[in-house]
């Protein structure tokens, strides 16, 4: 299983590999912020780690580049913001999970080896916002055919 991490702030880069070490199954690399580079070691990755700290433009031009090839490269945000509207955004743009900075130490390692067999891994309290944004979406789209055909069958009766 290989891991790929993405990130500008040394002592995070530090602390990702001493906890992805500990754990003989990861081989972890750290790469800068330059998404080319990023980007070519990235699509061998099982998980590419983004730390939140990066600016979101790089982090989704990154995965806009990562979704146009053939990949099995699954994203992975660290010291995720706590707001859930932000959360569900990253999820929406392909993140399969995502970890506080306080709940890094404990989780990374479990959440790299899950998300590595191409499982999600949401925590059980952003699925109802992740509901309601689909709702919201849901909402833009036009009636489905079966809904006109029930209004055509209402008005043909009438």
């Amino acid at each position: 299983m290989h891991d790929r991490h993405h990130d500008r702030n040394a002592l995070t880069r530090s602390r990702v590999q001493a906890l992805l070490a500990e754990r003989d199954e990861f081989r972890t690399t750290v790469l800068e912020p330059e998404v080319d580079v990023a980007f070519q070691i990235a699509q061998i990755a099982d998980v590419l780690v983004l730390d939140h700290q990066i600016e979101d433009r790089i982090i989704f031009h990154l995965l806009r580049a990562l979704y146009r090839i053939p990949s099995e490269t699954s994203p992975l945000l660290i010291n995720a913001p706590s707001d859930p509207q932000q959360l569900v955004g990253y999820v929406e743009r392909g993140f399969v999970g995502y970890i506080t900075e306080d709940d890094l130490d404990e989780r990374l390692a479990d959440m790299v080896s899950i998300i590595a067999q191409q499982q999600v891994c949401l925590p059980p309290d952003i699925i109802p916002h992740i509901i309601e944004r689909y709702r919201q979406l849901r909402s833009f789209l036009p009636q489905g055919l079966e809904t006109r055909r029930n209004d055509f069958r209402q008005r043909f009766d009438e």
